[in-house]
């Protein structure tokens, strides 16, 4: 039978799932000085008029993204990626795997150490994001558009970091407090 605290992990888990891919996916990161012009991790929309950043007519040498922004792309993608592996250990951590087995004791690291992971990647990221934005030397210019402040995308992913550091947390204290009680 799975205990209040399992589903309780779980839902965190879940919920920082979905919040972290809608902010991961949207295109409301930033604002720019351009009339109605947004930016995304992934897309620049001008007037409702939304382009991928790495399609093969949009890129040119002059217009290139900052290499910080990049290592936040790698970065996101990294600690998305593995909140959603997470995801799918979940089933198996909660319902197959015995209390206090091996296939418990593994899957139980394995997750709070990736959660831990996606995490401290995660807070890393929205670090540099931030401090990027509102510090770099005359607001930094992405695809020719000078940046002017950050949007709603951005806080929903300090939101799902939130969430995940909770998460990682109750998973760690679950699997210690089962670890305890199976010896």
């Amino acid at each position: 039978m799975v205990g209040i605290r399992t589903v309780t992990a779980a839902v965190f888990l879940l919920l920082s799932a979905v919040v972290v891919i809608v902010a991961f996916a949207s295109d409301m990161w930033l604002t720019t000085t351009a009339y109605r012009s947004s930016l995304g991790l992934w897309k620049v929309c001008r007037l409702g008029n939304c382009r991928w950043f790495y399609e093969d007519d949009f890129l040119d040498p002059v217009s290139r993204l900052p290499d910080w922004f990049i290592a936040c792309q790698v970065m996101f993608a990294l600690a998305v990626g593995s909140i959603l592996l997470c995801l799918c250990f979940l089933p198996f951590y909660m319902c197959i795997c015995s209390r206090g087995g091996s296939c418990f004791t593994c899957l139980g690291r394995t997750v709070y150490s990736m959660l831990s992971s996606a995490a401290l990647i995660m807070g890393i990221a929205l670090l540099v994001f931030g401090l990027e934005v509102h510090y770099s030397e005359g607001q930094e210019r992405i695809w020719g558009q000078k940046v002017k402040a950050l949007t709603w995308a951005f806080f929903l992913m300090v939101a799902g970091w939130c969430m995940t550091v909770i998460s990682a947390v109750l998973f760690f204290v679950l699997h210690k407090r089962s670890q305890s009680h199976a010896i």
